[in-house]
């Protein structure tokens, strides 16, 4: 079956002028539906149609297809869809494409995501309907049964019967929400219908189904993509000697490769047949390009959702083994159980804090908190301090068996096997794990089905476009392909939340850049820089309010 996606974007825009390339946290407004349209699975081909010149140049810089340029009579303010849609199909099938369905993404959703498109064509695949059309729920309040009318100054019912005020007492109803998506047959458009005779709802949350139809909007849109603004007093700095005891952080650097050094001392490289290569871990799509070679190796950068992933991989039995060996239980006690009490006071604690600004607790009740990946428990432990019901989980025996000696709860058990109940927690930590897994989206996806409606998680990974790398590149220590098998960005965290049913609420980042920059020009390159030492934390601070600190820290709402 051939899937059409089309993207309309007129030049002619009157209520938002030159709409479409309207910008929103540095990105055209295009550039978002792009993304979705890109990291979908069920098109076969995506086009735009537009007028305009700049906006094709636009599209085709952002991986879009413009084969043909939009007859000026075709872009007027009153223009119908259903002629843009025609017309996209005859002119693709005097191209060599003939279109079985279409699926029209307007650009005025741009929180529309690849799994809504994926979703729509299989639901009209599945339903042998005419179309498929993308819906949200109406609030209560502008229910009809709610709606009110003025005669006059007095209020009427809008529709005949008794007004209903109780939520629980109204019905269901849905409105076309842009529509975000819409996926029809070609036959049917061709028929001089829009939407035919059997219409399918696609049923999305109102996290999803933002149309923007004016400035505020758009201005709304924009203030929710950007950074936050934050405040130099808000920087805490961190007491490095008691992070990294003794030569912690220079014994790290050099077992960083352990699980290697035997291969590579018999083959001189890792021999092929170790190896499986894999699609992106986001989209699964596997247009990868190679983006640079450590440790005998590829990191590469997806062409579809632009994650950056080491490909090929070992197997996942290999990466078990390499995190309940000897050798990682050194890295642990050296870095984690010697800094436990530290780690306790100043990021615990500090985590903590993040977490109860965004919490949804009954009153009267303590907040429920599972950190997966909790290594020696230092935030189970801030929790607990905090009068919170707070568990852990991590595959290494070592820091496991030491936070149990502080009484915490924790477990040598990994996620899909821990028992929890559906909906057991308010808050799950997700801290410095997902960089590890071959297979994030399941693990991620496991942590959300364990959240309470509103729920949220709180995810910690390092920072692709950091100014580690920025300074050091290869050398930026969390470039460890042996262990770390995820590279996330901003933009990229954030789709790959959204794909699993989360809502990011804040996006920053923290970190050590400075100090990881001045240790390699000390320890590897022999050069000291005193005047920088004694501006670095102020340089930190301005790293990351810029959203470049090492390491990413999101906090994602549970979707309802």
């Amino acid at each position: 079956m051939n899937v059409l996606g089309v993207i309309p974007a007129r030049g002619g825009s009157k209520g938002i002028p030159n709409k479409n390339l309207a910008m929103a946290a540095g990105r055209p407004l295009l550039a978002y539906t792009a993304d979705s349209a890109k990291a979908a699975k069920q098109l076969t081909r995506i086009i735009v149609s537009t007028d305009d010149e700049t906006i094709a140049g636009t599209a085709r810089s952002l991986g879009l297809e413009v084969p043909f340029m939009r007859p000026a009579t075709l872009a007027g303010d009153d223009t119908p869809m259903l002629p843009v849609l025609q017309h996209a199909v005859k002119a693709m099938r005097e191209c060599g494409f003939a279109a079985d369905v279409v699926v029209l993404l307007q650009p005025t959703s741009p929180l529309r995501r690849a799994e809504h498109i994926d979703a729509a064509v299989n639901l009209l695949e599945r339903t042998g309907a005419d179309s498929v059309v993308s819906v949200v729920e109406v609030p209560h309040q502008f229910n009809p049964v709610s709606v009110l009318s003025l005669d006059g100054d007095r209020l009427r019912p809008f529709i005949d019967g008794p007004l209903v005020t109780r939520r629980q007492d109204k019905p269901k109803v849905f409105a076309r929400n842009g529509p975000a998506v819409v996926a029809v047959r070609a036959s049917v458009l061709e028929g001089g219908s829009l939407y035919g005779t059997d219409t399918r709802a696609l049923v999305m949350g109102g996290d999803a189904s933002l149309d923007i139809d004016s400035p505020s909007e758009l201005a709304q849109f924009a203030s929710s993509m950007r950074i936050p603004y934050r405040h130099a007093s808000e920087y805490q700095p961190v007491d490095i000697a008691q992070l990294r005891p003794g030569g912690s952080y220079k014994s790290l650097i050099e077992k960083r490769t352990h699980p290697i050094d035997d291969l590579v001392a018999r083959f001189g490289r890792i021999p092929d047949e170790l190896l499986t290569s894999r699609p992106c871990p986001t989209c699964g799509a596997t247009d990868a390009a190679l983006e640079l070679e450590k440790d005998h190796m590829c990191i590469v950068r997806c062409g579809s959702c632009d994650l950056v992933y080491v490909n090929p991989t070992f197997d996942e039995s290999h990466y078990k083994s390499v995190y309940a060996s000897q050798a990682y239980q050194d890295i642990v006690r050296d870095l984690g159980i010697n800094s436990h009490e530290y780690r306790v006071s100043r990021f615990g604690t500090e985590r903590v804090g993040m977490m109860s600004q965004f919490l949804r607790v009954p009153p009267g009740r303590a907040p429920r908190f599972l950190d997966v990946g909790c290594s020696t428990g230092f935030v189970v432990e801030a929790a607990k301090n905090a009068g919170w019901e707070a568990s852990g989980i991590d595959l290494n025996p070592s820091a496991i068996e030491y936070g149990r000696s502080r009484g915490l709860d924790l477990r040598t058990v990994a996620l899909e096997s821990t028992g929890f109940a559906p909906g057991s927690f308010d808050a799950v930590g997700l801290f410095d794990v997902v960089e590890h897994l071959l297979d994030p989206g399941r693990t991620v996806q496991q942590a959300v089905n364990l959240l309470a409606p509103g729920g949220i998680l709180f995810l910690y990974v390092p920072n692709y476009d950091s100014a580690s790398r920025m300074l050091m590149g290869a050398n930026a220590h969390f470039i460890w392909p042996t262990h770390h098998l995820n590279y996330y960005t901003p933009s990229t965290v954030r789709d790959f939340m959204q794909r699993h049913r989360l809502v990011p609420e804040l996006i920053v980042t923290e970190g050590l850049d400075l100090q990881d920059y001045l240790w390699y020009r000390r320890e590897v390159l022999n050069r000291h820089d005193e005047s920088l030492e004694e501006i670095a934390d102020l340089l930190q601070f301005f790293v990351n309010a810029g959203c470049y600190g090492k390491n990413l820290r999101v906090i994602a709402r549970r979707s309802a």
